[in-house]
């Protein structure tokens, strides 16, 4: 699949490479900027990966786990730092001046001028698991897959999610409290339940009716085949953002030739 890119909680980017270099290097787009854990070799896959609710991307992007999957798999790595430490869903959409749908973009497209990488990979968790889904149904086609954690969509799901679909992984905990897995009203907003979420959009794309079932690193994933590439709604007995074994997972699934 060709990279798509228009011009123009916590979440990371990820490119494949042979092993991971030295500290994570800054980086300026138009809109803003993102921290990169760098290859020392060269990258066809990149994952943008968005933090949560006051996340820290220079923080974020220091993370061991992301480190060692950089290292052990050839990976990129890009953590775009949200206004505030927030993105532009629910209650903060009024709050945040920046347009982060032409953000994150503009570092997709940074990602692929810079590294060449041949496909890119939207990636978030809880704000940044919403961000991802908004992404996904609202912005420009600057990503090839999507692969929200521990979220879903505020206040409603859309009834027209993307014109065709696109390659999905959500992954959430069971015994997640902080946005349960059946949903929950905040007073503030709605979170809403990662299952109907992923049963809506399944829908809307046409996938086969039944999964396949396939057991992980992390969990167990129901598979829906899809006329533009696989959604999986992967569940482990975990709680609350990136699990022990997550980020491999991810870097697994997008590798591994599915889509």
């Amino acid at each position: 699949m060709a990279p798509r890119y228009a011009d123009g909680m916590r979440w990371t980017v990820l490119s494949v490479v042979l092993v991971a270099c030295g500290p994570s290097s800054k980086v300026h787009v138009a809109d803003g900027v993102y921290w990169v854990d760098e290859p020392d070799g060269p990258a066809t896959d990149a994952i943008v990966h968005l933090h949560g609710h006051g996340g820290d991307a220079k923080a974020t992007s220091a993370d061991a786990d992301w480190l060692d999957v950089v290292a052990q798999s050839g990976v990129v790595v890009a953590f775009p730092q949200g206004q505030d430490g927030s993105w532009k869903v629910s209650h903060h959409v009024e709050e945040i001046e920046r347009d982060d749908r032409a953000f994150l973009a503009q570092v997709a497209a940074d990602l692929v001028d810079r590294y060449g990488v041949e496909r890119v990979t939207l990636s978030g968790s809880s704000e940044g698991a919403a961000m991802v889904y908004d992404m996904l149904c609202g912005g420009p086609a600057a990503f090839d897959a999507y692969a929200p954690t521990a979220g879903a969509f505020f206040d409603a799901i859309p009834e027209v999610c993307g014109s065709d679909g696109a390659p999905l992984r959500a992954l959430h905990g069971t015994a997640d409290s902080t946005w349960p897995l059946e949903g929950q009203d905040m007073g503030w907003g709605v979170q809403m339940s990662p299952t109907d979420t992923v049963d809506a959009l399944r829908t809307q794309w046409g996938c086969d009716p039944e999964p396949t079932v396939v057991t992980d690193a992390v969990g167990t994933c129901d598979v829906w085949a899809c006329p533009t590439g696989p959604v999986s709604l992967c569940l482990h007995n975990g709680g609350h953002g990136m699990v022990d074994g997550a980020q491999a997972a991810l870097v697994d699934w997008i590798t591994s030739g599915a889509w």
